[in-house]
């Protein structure tokens, strides 16, 4: 059988714990008695979010209120509307004693007493079709409980004024947690049953009664209020057991409050009420004298470190000066070389780094000319000589012969070195020479071969011809008779020129590289030594190739050390100082000393020079002084244009004594 909760809501609690009890309640029904002036059901979003969780978990609603607007809204929402007997009709039934004999109800613990904080007006309990009301004949028969004359007087009126009903309510708690005793009885018209309830304040000795028949209660308590209700159920209605069973149970219930079970599930939320106001008004008020003294302490610790912080706070001093500056326009020449180990601001001399970098390439390039021409092939051959410990002459246009029988002549006198030995080992001794085909045409452009020297053999030099001869190791090229590709001078000057480049290229990196973290005082010429082409202009060749050699010569410095020097040279000579990037330094004339490996420029020097100033000096003279004393020893400094001073703390009125404290910072 289902279970009914009743829960009685005062003027001040919060939405949110009514709706958890609604919300985790196995009861069925569920049964609001609300006072007149109630907060809780002011706002449609209570009457909306307690009806969906109802249809949600097939609960019934019911309210009992004074108040009009509210039984409206409810309506609204689907809640049943309990409606209570005029005040005279419970007059006159209060008149009247009732004892009851009671059997024991089953208790049922899902019915949790309410009535600690119990409203004082009548209940009614929600019929599922309609909701009688004063004005509406009551056709209904009904069961009236008696009251022993003695509790005549305490019957509430529900226009109470809701400060004495707190009031009592308090005292009520004290006695303890009250109990409802109820009496239904079927009914023969319209198939309603009307059922009488008598509330009080505690319910110790609560007789229930059958669901036939009517008896008498007998409440031995000093304050009870008599309310009848009034409940209409259809005959087909199953909810009438459910009421039923809650009127008989509820004597039985356990002695707690619903606040304790609120209290049990979360802590109770803060809410705001006159009397609670001014109780908490009193506690402060008890608390006044002890925060003031706290509030004393506070501020007196408070003071206390402000007078700590200004008679021990550090006091300091920054000073920022702009010297006077000048013009500056100079011309000094120096000389660098890796010679000079220091700065010489006599000589003019700094320490630098001699660079030598020589670098050879060489790179082939295709003819472009055609003509008719005659010409002889050419080679490179390599003559050995392993005959005898002494060198061999042989004078320009030797013939050299070929294992075909063709003879290449030499274009110069050459040594051939002797034989000599090493560590045991017999080395010949050997020499290069460029020979040309004894007659024109293509037939001598032979590979690499052999050579002997043809005028030992003629002359019976056996050995000598044997022990002496000559080895190629490339093709000899060049020789034609007819059209034949040649080398125009256009296309020799281009390749030149275009090798050249390539070397100046290579050094130029090269000298990049060595020399990064120093200063060049200009870009050095790169010296060519040595050009050689395997073709000249106007020979024939399907190809030719240059080879090229290049020098370069310089010497680099630190920035650093061209700096000190000229700094050290403008102090001696003006009195003045100069600032790095004030300044600027252009070089001019360079000159290299090969032999020595130094280098000499004429450096030029323009900008601006500033006074000198002594740091040291300047803080010690201002050590104490006031403000007004700081003014004047600055206006009377003539190497100072500007001057800025900070004094820290701003309270701060003079330059502290300590000179560690003062700090002087140089704007140029």
């Amino acid at each position: 059988m289902g279970t009914t909760k009743i829960i009685n809501v005062l003027k001040d609690d919060v939405f949110e714990e009514i709706f958890e009890l609604v919300r985790t309640t196995d009861a069925r029904e569920v049964i609001f008695v609300l006072p007149k002036k109630s907060k809780l059901f002011s706002k449609e979003e209570h009457f909306l979010a307690l009806s969906a969780d109802a249809k949600r978990t097939e609960k019934t609603l019911s309210i009992l209120c004074a108040n009009q607007k509210i039984n409206e809204k409810a309506h609204t929402y689907d809640f049943n509307i309990l409606s209570s007997q005029n005040k005279q009709t419970q007059k006159a039934e209060t008149k009247q004693k009732a004892k009851l004999a009671v059997a024991n109800p089953t208790l049922n613990d899902d019915v949790h007493d309410e009535s600690q904080d119990a409203y004082t007006d009548d209940i009614v309990v929600p019929s599922d079709e309609r909701v009688l009301t004063s004005k509406e004949p009551e056709a209904e028969e009904e069961t009236k409980i008696e009251e022993d004359n003695e509790y005549e007087d305490v019957v509430a009126d529900e226009e109470k004024d809701y400060d004495e009903f707190e009031h009592d309510t308090e005292e009520e708690n004290k006695e303890g947690s009250s109990n409802a005793s109820f009496a239904t009885v079927p009914m023969k018209q319209n198939g309603y049953r009307t059922v009488a309830a008598r509330a009080s304040k505690k319910l110790d000795g609560v007789v229930g009664t059958s669901p036939e028949d009517e008896r008498n209660i007998h409440i031995s308590q000093k304050r009870e209020k008599n309310l009848s209700v009034d409940i209409l159920k259809k005959k087909s209605s199953q909810k009438t057991p459910d009421i039923e069973s809650v009127w008989h149970n509820i004597g039985r219930r356990e002695n707690k409050s619903v606040w304790s079970e609120i209290r049990a599930k979360k802590p109770r939320w803060p809410r705001f009420s006159f009397p609670s106001f001014f109780r908490r008004k009193q506690r402060l008020e008890g608390r006044d004298f002890s925060i003031k003294k706290k509030m004393l302490v506070i501020s007196g610790g408070i003071a206390a470190f402000i007078i700590a912080l200004i008679l021990f706070y550090p006091a300091s001093a920054k000073i920022t000066i702009t010297p006077r500056k000048e013009p500056l326009s100079t011309r000094i020449q120096v000389e660098i070389s890796d010679a000079f180990t220091s700065v010489d601001a006599v000589f003019h001399k700094i320490p630098g780094q001699f660079f030598s970098i020589e670098r050879t390439i060489n790179r082939s390039f295709v003819t472009l000319g055609e003509r008719e021409i005659v010409q002889k092939a050419r080679g490179i051959i390599t003559v050995y000589n392993e005959y005898g410990s002494t060198p061999q002459t042989l004078i320009a246009t030797t013939r050299f012969q070929s294992p075909d029988g063709l003879v290449f002549r030499t274009l110069k006198t050459i040594y051939i070195p002797p034989v000599r030995v090493d560590d045991g080992n017999i080395i010949p001794g050997k020499i290069e020479v460029e020979v040309i085909a004894d007659k024109p045409g293509s037939d001598y452009n032979i590979d690499a071969a052999e050579f002997r020297i043809v005028a030992f053999k003629e002359r019976g030099y056996l050995k000598r011809y044997e022990k002496m001869y000559g080895r190629s190791t490339k093709k000899f090229a060049g020789g034609v008779n007819g059209m034949a590709k040649v080398v125009t001078e256009g296309n020799y000057n281009e390749a030149l020129k275009e090798i050249t480049q390539e070397l100046e290229n290579e050094i130029n990196s090269v000298l990049t590289n060595q020399t990064k973290n120093l200063e060049l005082p200009f870009i050095p010429n790169i010296e060519i030594a040595d050009i050689v082409s395997s073709a000249k202009i106007d020979e024939a060749a399907e190809e030719f190739t240059i080879t090229i050699s290049g020098t370069v010569r310089t010497a680099g410095f630190k920035k650093d050390d061209l700096f000190k020097l000229v700094q050290q040279i403008i102090e001696e000579k003006n009195q003045r100082t100069v600032v790095e990037d004030k300044i600027v330094i252009e070089f001019q004339n360079p000159r290299l000393v090969a032999e020595k490996d130094t280098l000499i420029v004429d450096a030029i020097i323009s900008g601006s020079m500033y006074a000198m100033i002594d740091e040291n000096q300047i803080i010690n003279e201002l050590l104490n002084k006031t403000e007004e004393e700081i003014k004047d020893y600055f206006k009377n400094l003539a190497s100072v244009a500007t001057a800025k001073v900070v004094l820290s703390p701003q309270w701060s009125k003079r330059i502290p004594e300590d000179i560690e404290k003062i700090h002087v910072t140089l704007e140029y």
